[in-house]
């Protein structure tokens, strides 16, 4: 075996090591840890309907490509009742996979700039991981499919040669059927690599899109399509209004000073290896921001702290641009990258930041750091030491990174309280939740509704449940007879999709009954608080409780018909 393929062979090794054993340590210690009857479990919803033959669009609403739920089949059909907690496994797998991936893609993006030793890397990625994982929660989500595709995408760009290419344009369609946010990656890449001058490269693009719409066609479900997946509309608001903050100045203020002292220019315009001064000092900056960030990944102050390490990217690269200009077109096209990712994966109504893609803006930052630390430490530190100072410190940011990201995991777990009060099993009182806890008073709002169902279920009748436990449809006996699992106003933000379901719950009265429930689930870690009677959010209660009648009711929900 000659070196070429040992090092491939090496490679691969380390990858499949690195991810498994990340994923599953991550999945043994919090895959059992919290739930709330919110979203989690709605896309895992939508998958059990794809398994049932249905239509996505036709035959249910979805406002998003429905890729996402069509990836995440197999937990429903190999997970039975331990549904949700293979289901974690996967979303910690996903995880994983964006980190690495995304670390040697900037890795090798930047070559011969850097090149990362394998302990680098793993240290880099492990740091990746914490900080796009930080304290959200365990579950099938779109954004993470997306972003996932996106992450293999340019890792395979980055290995590929040039009649390679359009596979990896052909994943980054792929992502935006999953959310529909990251169409713009595609054609952003395409400009920033020059790629579309390649027809072919263009073709992969547009193929998933092309099919999907083909498959809606081929079923019938083109115009339901088109309404529900051009229903939201406030990317103004989600993608350039929310970065106009003091957060996002302040990050783009440390990007330019930092680079300006660590990137001083010669004459020539490379940068200078002869300023110690000012090499330390932007790297008490950048250990002052590592220690905000950590501190704010502990705090779960991650989500805010995640605009200041988007503002300190593009702080970067407006440097990098006026004043290194094609002298640093690898760092600019890498950094414009991880800076478009990380602002597809925050145009979200109910999620509105960079977090999610915050540990490969990250890895954009360390990897330069690096390059530069090694530059530095070629002309004044033995041959012997000019690596293993770098390790050591980054072997040490990993440990304390891994404690935060450890004490978030346990203590603010998503709408529940921390792991040492989780002390309710859901079992079977949850259909497919074994081996997941949670506190006692979701226990007993799951356990009440459990009691609403019987209830209608000994009338012989069907039953529905608004607006939220769309998790209950995932693994359940009966399959909903509503159009929608999560009746929600941003899934339903237009008048025809609100009465597309008004339209379902009238007809077969005399077959069924809705559940409503009276609580707010988002409070139950803290106790039982009433349903907010909002009728722009929850305006199918408001019409269930104007035109259906009570006929029973429990502790925690009623019964209408």
């Amino acid at each position: 075996m000659n070196q070429q393929n040992l090092n491939r062979t090496t490679t691969i090794v380390v990858t499949v090591a690195w991810i498994l054993g990340v994923a599953i340590i991550a999945h043994l210690l919090y895959s059992e840890l919290g739930f709330n009857p919110t979203d989690d479990g709605f896309t895992l919803a939508y998958a059990r309907r794809l398994l049932d033959g249905q239509i996505p669009h036709r035959d249910f609403i979805i406002i998003r490509p429905a890729l996402s739920p069509a990836l995440h089949i197999p937990e429903i059909l190999l997970g039975g009742q331990f549904t949700y907690w293979l289901s974690r496994f996967v979303f910690f797998l996903q995880c994983a996979c964006i980190a690495w991936f995304m670390t040697l893609f900037v890795n090798r993006a930047l070559c011969p700039l850097i090149r990362l030793r394998s302990v680098d890397r793993c240290v880099f990625a492990i740091i990746a991981f914490a900080f796009c994982c930080h304290s959200f929660p365990a579950m099938a989500w779109h954004t993470i499919d997306g972003l996932f595709f996106c992450a293999l995408a340019f890792y395979l760009y980055s290995l590929s040669s040039v009649r390679a290419r359009p596979i990896a344009y052909l994943l980054l369609g792929l992502a935006y059927l999953c959310k529909q946010s990251f169409i713009f990656v595609a054609p952003g890449a395409l400009l920033l690599f020059g790629d579309w001058r390649n027809y072919r490269n263009i073709i992969a693009a547009v193929l998933p899109g092309i099919l999907y719409i083909a498959m809606l066609g081929l079923f019938g479900g083109i115009s339901d399509g088109m309404q529900q997946l051009l229903s939201q509309t406030g990317i103004l608001d989600a993608g350039v209004r929310a970065y106009f903050h003091r957060r996002m100045l302040l990050g783009v203020l440390i990007g330019i000073t930092v680079t300006s002292l660590m990137y001083s220019k010669s004459q020539y315009g490379y940068p200078r290896t002869d300023n110690p001064v000012r090499l330390f000092v932007g790297c008490t900056l950048v250990a002052a921001m590592f220690i905000l960030a950590t501190v704010s990944l502990f705090t779960g102050g991650i989500f805010l702290f995640s605009y200041v390490l988007f503002g300190i990217v593009i702080g970067v690269l407006i440097y990098f641009v006026l004043e290194c200009g094609h002298k640093r077109s690898r760092e600019i096209k890498t950094g414009m990258v991880v800076g478009l990712l990380a602002w597809c994966v925050s145009l979200s109504i109910g999620y509105n930041t960079p977090v999610l893609g915050s540990g490969i803006l990250l890895v954009f930052l360390f990897a330069l750091l690096h390059e530069r630390l090694v530059s530095f430490s070629l002309t004044h530190f033995e041959e012997k030491l000019k690596s293993r100072w770098l390790s050591a410190v980054g072997v040490l940011s990993a440990i304390i990174v891994i404690s935060a990201f450890h004490h978030v995991r346990t203590h603010q777990i998503y709408l529940d309280r921390p792991a040492s009060e989780l002390t309710a099993q859901l079992g079977d009182i949850l259909p497919g939740g074994r081996l997941i806890r949670t506190n006692s008073n979701t226990l007993a709002f799951l356990s009440d509704l459990d009691l609403a169902i019987d209830k209608v279920v000994d009338r012989g009748f069907e039953y529905a449940i608004i607006p939220d436990v769309a998790a209950h449809w995932a693994v359940s006996k009966q399959k909903n007879p509503l159009p929608i699992d999560w009746a929600q106003e941003i899934e339903l933000n237009k008048p025809e999709l609100f009465r597309r379901v008004s339209q379902a719950i009238e007809a077969r009265r005399h077959e069924k009954m809705v559940i409503v429930q009276k609580l707010d689930p988002t409070a139950l870690q803290r106790g039982f608080f009433p349903l907010m009677e909002d009728k722009s959010f929850h305006a199918i209660v408001a019409y269930v409780k104007a035109n259906l009648q009570v006929v029973e009711d429990t502790k925690f929900f009623e019964i209408y018909r």
